[in-house]
């Protein structure tokens, strides 16, 4: 499949889809994994964890109604030169971001900076939180591992052991 339009920006050698995963140095860990879908009018960011889906236009529409609040805010993505560029607004009060309030602005750049890694930056702006905006960046790295399943495994150990020794007792019965 071949790339379109400034989607060719991220990576897109070819293949428009694309795994990044955070370096070893960001202690990310195996949660770390997205996956980045591009077409000509938006741009899809999947999370590995917890299975988030962020769906973002690239069309020049406008932000949606302040009125109208979303738990990932309502994203909204264009391109500078080789960077995209998503704005983020309207996001619902109970998404609480690190104790955001609604007013919470995010704004994320993401530029490829070599063939297999993409410079992701992310600035994080409430007045009614913190008393300037503040940034940070991740450098992701270009991956062939898929996105699997996410599934929470708390308690497994107890569940595991709890089930065989339900089998034993039952086999001590027999």
């Amino acid at each position: 499949m071949k790339c379109v339009g400034s989607v060719a920006n991220l990576w897109c050698a070819g293949d428009p889809r694309a795994t990044c995963r955070a370096d070893a140095n960001t202690g990310a860990g195996p949660l770390g994994y997205y996956e980045i879908v591009q077409t000509a009018s938006h741009v899809v960011l999947f999370l590995e964890a917890v299975h988030e889906a962020r769906i973002i236009p690239l069309d020049g529409r406008a932000h949606l109604a302040a009125s109208v609040r979303l738990w990932q805010g309502d994203s909204r993505g264009r391109w500078e030169n080789q960077t995209l560029v998503v704005d983020t607004t309207n996001f619902s009060s109970s998404s609480d971001f690190m104790g955001s309030s609604d007013h919470l602005h995010v704004v994320e750049r993401v530029t490829r900076v070599a063939a297999d890694r993409l410079e992701y930056q992310i600035t994080i702006d409430d007045p009614t939180t913190w008393t300037r905006p503040w940034t940070a960046v991740i450098r992701l790295k270009r991956s062939d591992a898929h996105l699997y399943e996410y599934a929470c495994h708390e308690g497994n150990f107890d569940i595991v052991y709890d089930m065989l020794s339900a089998a034993r007792a039952g086999e001590k019965i027999r």
